[in-house]
């Protein structure tokens, strides 16, 4: 499946989202977070629910450690395979976290790696729209673990205005058919970005 979101939805192309060489929002932000809110998790938090339907706090961090890794091994080339089934298995989440998160961030900052076309397993995208949706997997499961754990749900606003920016211009209803996302939850004008954003992939805001 090919997504061209220079054309989709019209209006500007990718790259006019703030992800250019240079960009201030970045990966690493989005690390910083969610690496704050594992390294506070205790067992008890590891089977609280999240928003994520039939995904507790475990089964949300297992999902985003895959979902980077096969970033990663995109980026660096390699076939992606069964190996990102579960990659917490019984190590620290903290530990695998740290893991995932060196070796994403590194394929990342390659140079290149936000240039030309990205081929992940659901669809080809320009490469800085593949950078987004990666950067939105570790971003918003964040939020998803910090409401499950009862901690503070905040996601930068910097990060979720540039998310949005790509997601607003994504197939939507294309993705939503493919079980990517729940129906869109409608939020008041004016909203921030971060409750746009939650609100267009199906949560509904804090």
């Amino acid at each position: 499946m090919q997504f061209n979101l220079n054309t989709t939805k019209g209006k500007r192309g990718i790259m006019e989202l703030g992800f250019e060489t240079g960009a201030t929002a970045t990966l690493e932000k989005a690390y910083d977070r969610l690496t704050e809110l594992v390294h506070d998790l205790g067992p008890a938090d590891l089977g609280k629910a999240t928003p994520c339907a039939e995904l507790d706090v475990r089964g949300v961090l297992s999902h985003t450690l895959a979902a980077a890794q096969m970033f990663t091994d995109v980026k660096e080339g390699h076939p992606v395979g069964d190996r990102l089934g579960d990659l917490l298995g019984q190590a620290d989440p903290a530990s695998a976290l740290d893991r995932v998160r060196r070796a994403n961030t590194a394929a990342w900052a390659a140079s290149g790696a936000r240039q030309g076309e990205t081929v992940l397993p659901f669809g080809t995208f320009p490469s800085a729209a593949a950078y987004l949706i990666n950067l939105g997997e570790i971003a918003v499961h964040g939020w998803d673990i910090a409401v499950g754990t009862g901690r503070q749900a905040t996601i930068d606003e910097e990060l979720a205005t540039a998310v949005l920016g790509f997601y607003e211009r994504a197939p939507m209803e294309r993705l939503r058919g493919r079980g990517a996302f729940g129906p869109a939850v409608e939020v008041p004008p004016g909203s921030s970005a971060q409750d746009r954003l939650l609100g267009l992939l199906g949560r509904q805001p804090r």
